[in-house]
């Protein structure tokens, strides 16, 4: 078992924090999260810090609300601060468990902004490590998926901290045997891929594929994609024009590079335009490449981008028809997953510029296809604010500011 001098040793090692740290925790409150919270309350309070634990109540089991409560209760118990974020999802969705992830990583790291903490600690283990290496491989995943979760990756907002990579989930559930735990029925559903992994995980123990070989391999790959992830920065620098707009120029002397680096290109271009939580899969950025490489592209569509040749530059601005629609303020606010809104009045609606960009056409040097991608604020009484035209009627709308997934440099893609 793994105790409070394992953790701290681990926590010391990733360094990075304040003198009186403030941390937060994602609790589920399964074994593994109340596990974390326990290690990290104990750890915190011996700098003269504090955790406040974050639950998400995504809205689709009736039981989360009072699990959520029952994890308010033991925390007030231990004097620890806690917070419940409820999500609005709504049914029936497509791919439930990827939106009910991104709507979950959303909720937290904007709570995180707004309460100016910086370190957010996630409850993943090292099985949930050896899936995520299957999963990847399963999809053909280049070396930065087959590398897994990195034990910090920082957002724009706070960093992620996964403390407990190293260790098994037998190991947590021992930790967690005297604390208050929850079971989430959707971790046996046999519908998602994840849960058909951990089924197998028998056979492939009797192959000597087990979570601890498979994580120490993602280790290896790790190591190796950080060293292409510093090539890729520098390549990044040297070739891509990215604008506050939300789109990039990228000089198509790119595909000089090694393939690996070239390929990593694209794929942060794609996420940080088409504001997805994931790149493209990795068979369909080497069909990019390619057609890069041979110079036949014109104009294709990847990972919500729009990729247009001009000239020696490839223009990748954000795919029309995969822009969100318009969204009404209120509250602070993400909208397209690319913009965020702060200080909003209620009286304001954010959606995209769309074809009223033709007749704005004059106004910009840029391409149609970029204004219609651009963020426009609307009132009621007609008048609106097109920021990056610097386009206002009638009073003062409120700051709109370019926060896309990650950001294309800097180690973020670790």
């Amino acid at each position: 078992m793994i105790l409070p001098g394992w953790f701290a040793t681990r926590m010391d090692r990733i360094g990075g924090f304040e003198k009186a740290p403030h941390l937060a925790v994602a609790v589920s409150g399964g074994p593994d999260s109340m596990a974390l919270l326990a290690l990290a309350h104990a750890w915190a309070l011996g700098r003269n810090g504090r955790v406040t634990a974050l639950t998400v109540d995504h809205g689709l089991r009736s039981e989360a609300a009072d699990e959520a409560a029952g994890v308010a209760v033991w925390c007030a118990g231990q004097g620890i601060a806690h917070r419940t974020l409820n999500l609005t999802l709504g049914q029936p969705v497509a791919n439930i468990q990827a939106r009910a992830r991104s709507g979950r990583y959303e909720a937290l790291e904007r709570w995180c902004a707004d309460a100016g903490v910086l370190h957010l600690l996630l409850g993943h283990h090292r099985d949930d490590q050896s899936d995520t290496f299957l999963l990847r491989l399963g999809r053909g995943s280049g070396l930065e998926g087959l590398a897994g979760m990195a034990l910090e990756t920082a957002r724009l907002s706070c960093r992620l901290l996964r403390p407990l990579l190293d260790v098994s989930k037998q190991e947590l559930v021992e930790i967690a045997a005297t604390l208050p735990t929850v079971d989430d029925p959707s971790n046996r559903d046999g519908r998602y891929a994840r849960v058909k992994v951990r089924r197998a995980s028998a056979e492939l123990d009797a192959l000597g594929l087990t979570s601890g070989r498979l994580a120490i391999t993602a280790g290896h790959l790790a190591r190796a994609g950080a060293a292409v992830a510093r090539m890729t920065d520098r390549a990044m620098v040297r070739y891509a024009r990215p604008h506050p707009a939300g789109f990039a120029r990228l000089n198509t002397a790119f595909v000089a590079e090694e393939p690996e680096v070239a390929l990593r290109l694209l794929a942060r271009l794609a996420v940080w335009v088409g504001a997805a939580d994931y790149a493209p899969r990795f068979d369909r950025l080497e069909r990019l490449l390619a057609a890069c490489q041979a110079r036949e592209i014109r104009e294709r569509t990847l990972g919500g981008a729009l990729w247009l040749r001009r000239g020696d530059e490839l223009l990748i601005c954000r795919e029309p028809s995969a822009i969100a629609p318009a969204l009404d303020l209120g509250q602070p606010a993400i909208w397209d997953g690319r913009f965020s809104i702060r200080d909003p009045a209620p009286d304001w609606t954010i959606g995209a510029l769309g074809p009223e960009a033709a007749r704005l056409r004059t106004k910009s040097r840029w391409p149609s296809l970029v204004l219609r991608g651009l963020p426009v604020l609307r009132m009621l009484d007609g008048s609106r604010s097109v920021p990056h035209l610097s386009l206002h009627d009638g009073q003062s709308a409120p700051l709109i500011l370019h926060t896309p997934p990650r950001r294309l440099v800097d180690g973020m893609w670790s």
